[in-house]
């Protein structure tokens, strides 16, 4: 899948969503900050960034703290790229309104990133649903900074959220009840 920022010779737009939990999550600022600049990347970047204070290098960016639901859906319609953590309402929205696949990262509780590892270990058990060519989308603890740049460089595949995750015979709430009960 071709973004229309390529064909047109635009630079394309990367958007960046932790959500709106209290707890910074600096790592993947960082890592995607790196990125970017090993890339010489030309990307508009636009960021909701929580309470983070991270000073970004990169210099074709938009910060905000938090966005609104429907400022939200825009650029997930928008975005060629879009990076997330793995919060299952983000989730939900993006399989909505997004046309590529999200790269998801999990917030980790010994960076301080949330209160324990619920997304670590949601992550880990959402990805089993996705076929093979589709693993890369999900990052829990690997090379964070090598993933991202990969997900940058390689060319955008269909977003299949809808597909494996929020279906009415393959549902969240169930897969959520099943999880749930594993613990």
């Amino acid at each position: 899948m071709v973004s229309k920022s390529k064909i047109l010779g635009k630079s394309s737009l990367i958007f960046v969503t932790v959500g709106s939990t209290n707890f910074p999550f600096d790592r993947l600022f960082i890592a995607i900050d790196n990125a970017l600049e090993e890339l010489k990347s030309e990307a508009k970047l636009v960021v909701q960034m929580g309470p983070s204070t991270y000073r970004w290098r990169y210099k074709n960016i938009q910060l905000y703290q938090f966005l609104r639901p429907k400022e939200m859906k825009k650029l997930f319609s928008k975005a060629d790229k879009i990076i997330t953590h793995g919060g299952p309402g983000t989730l939900y929205s993006i399989s909505r309104s997004a046309k590529c696949m999200p790269l998801v990262v999990a917030r980790l509780n010994e960076h301080k990133e949330h209160v324990n590892n619920h997304q670590t270990e949601y992550v880990s058990y959402i990805e089993k649903y996705f076929p093979s060519l589709y693993k890369d989308f999900f990052t829990v603890n690997q090379n964070l900074q090598c993933n991202i740049r990969k997900f940058i460089r390689n060319q955008c595949k269909e977003n299949i959220l809808n597909r494996y995750l929020f279906t009415s015979n393959n549902s969240l709430e169930s897969k959520l009840d099943i999880y749930l009960n594993t613990l």
